[in-house]
């Protein structure tokens, strides 16, 4: 095989790459050699949890406290809910019930389900929705005479508004289930 003479510097060239690879020293002088730094293994940050803030102008926010066990949340419960009053307990299966001064929980298991929040006035319910911490569109609303009902509405199963009376909006008190115990025990 003849080689030209004009490719012999290109092949002289590539295989002083080859063999220059196991050199320290750079194969085409000024382009500096690429240096690695070792990167060294970055401590794990410790993830502490975030403290909870209740959102402004929310009286008790529905989402944070239903749900969670009661022994975790009861600092948050004291703080918007006021100091317990009274306790007692329900039915079998149906847990305990705490009245505090601003409001009432239900716990099963050490997790709260129901809440009942008598608001300081008559409100229009998509304000009740904002002082719960709800966001005021929701779903198909049912309307009594005595109250207004969502059901699974924001992941909370129930939420009932119960009304002033039956010839206007406005609600005086407001009721969150989170689950209904024993609802779904015997369904098939």
């Amino acid at each position: 095989m003849r080689i030209h003479s004009a490719a012999r510097p290109i092949l002289a060239l590539l295989g002083g790459l080859a063999i220059g690879c196991a050199d320290s020293e750079p194969v085409l002088p000024g382009v500096p050699e690429p240096r690695l730094t070792p990167i060294a293994p970055q401590a794990k940050a410790v993830e502490q949890p975030e403290a909870y803030e209740r959102p402004p102008g929310v009286l008790v926010d529905v989402q944070y406290l239903c749900g969670h066990p009661l022994s975790e949340v009861r600092a948050e419960v004291l703080a918007q809910l006021g100091s317990l009053t009274k306790s007692s307990d329900l039915s079998p299966g149906k847990g305990e019930e705490l009245e505090l001064e601003r409001g009432t929980i239900r716990a099963v298991d050490d997790r709260i389900y129901m809440l009942r929040i008598p608001l300081p006035e008559p409100m229009r319910r998509a304000d009740v929705m904002r002082l719960i911490g709800l966001p005021p569109q929701v779903g198909e609303t049912i309307k009594t005479h005595r109250e207004y009902r969502l059901n699974h509405e924001r992941g909370i199963r129930r939420i009932r508004m119960m009304r002033q009376s039956r010839r206007n909006e406005f609600v005086t008190d407001v009721e969150i289930w989170q689950f209904i115990p024993g609802e779904h025990i015997g369904r098939r």
